[in-house]
C-alpha cells in the first residue's frame, strides 16, 4: 500500500474516531472503540485489492464489506470466528501510538500466530474458520480496515457484497473525489 493511501486511511480513521467520541459514540461488539462500515475510501480498498488477493490465494473471490475500527487504550477484542460473508478476511494495520504494537493472535491449524503488523502490514486469514482475538491495548490507540471476500465458487457466494446491490455504491457519480492513489 503506497505511503499516501495508508496516511490518507489514518487520517480519515481518526477523525471519524474524534467526531464518533465527542457524540458520545461507540463500537456496539468492542467497548472502548468506535468504527464503521460501508465507507467510501475503504470500500474502494476492498475492490481495489481483490485481483491481488486471488492471485495469492489462487481463487476468485466476491467482496463483501469493510470496516474500520479505532481501539483505544484499554480496548480488547473477544476470542471470536466471524460470520459467512468474512470467508476470507484481511486485517491491514492502518496506524498505531504506543510502545509496541498490538498483536492480533490467531489460532489456525498450525497453532496460535501473534501477527505484529506494522501500519501498512496485512494479514490475510479465513476468519469464519480461525478464531481470532486481541489482549488489552496498552498503547494509546489503534487503527484497524478489516476487508471481507467470500469464494466465488464456495458455499457462501450468495453474500456477495454483503447482500448490497454492489460496494462502493456511495462513488457512483463522484468522478472529482479521488483522494486515494492505489
Amino acid at each position: 500500500m503506497c505511503s499516501r493511501t495508508l496516511e490518507s486511511l489514518r487520517k480519515q480513521t481518526l477523525q471519524y474516531a474524534s467526531r464518533a467520541k465527542s457524540r458520545g459514540e461507540a463500537d456496539p461488539v468492542v467497548p472502548k472503540s468506535v468504527g464503521v462500515g460501508g465507507n467510501p475510501l475503504m470500500e474502494r480498498l476492498l475492490d481495489k485489492l481483490r485481483p491481488r488477493l486471488e492471485t495469492l490465494i489462487g481463487r476468485r473471490l466476491y467482496p463483501t464489506y469493510a470496516y474500520f475500527r479505532v481501539y483505544n487504550h484499554g480496548a480488547s477484542l473477544a476470542r471470536h470466528t466471524d460470520r459467512p460473508a468474512c470467508e476470507i478476511s484481511l486485517s491491514l494495520c492502518i496506524g498505531y501510538e504506543g510502545n509496541e504494537n498490538w498483536p492480533l493472535y490467531v489460532e489456525g491449524p498450525q497453532g496460535v500466530f501473534a501477527a505484529r503488523l506494522e501500519p501498512g502490514d496485512g494479514l490475510l486469514y479465513r476468519g469464519i474458520d480461525c478464531p481470532h482475538w486481541r489482549e488489552c491495548l496498552t498503547g494509546q490507540w489503534a487503527s484497524q480496515v478489516f476487508l471481507h471476500y467470500v469464494d466465488r465458487d464456495g458455499p457462501h457466494k450468495a453474500l456477495r457484497f454483503d447482500k448490497r446491490s454492489r460496494v462502493l455504491r456511495w462513488l457512483v457519480g463522484l468522478r472529482a473525489w479521488r483522494p486515494w492513489q492505489l
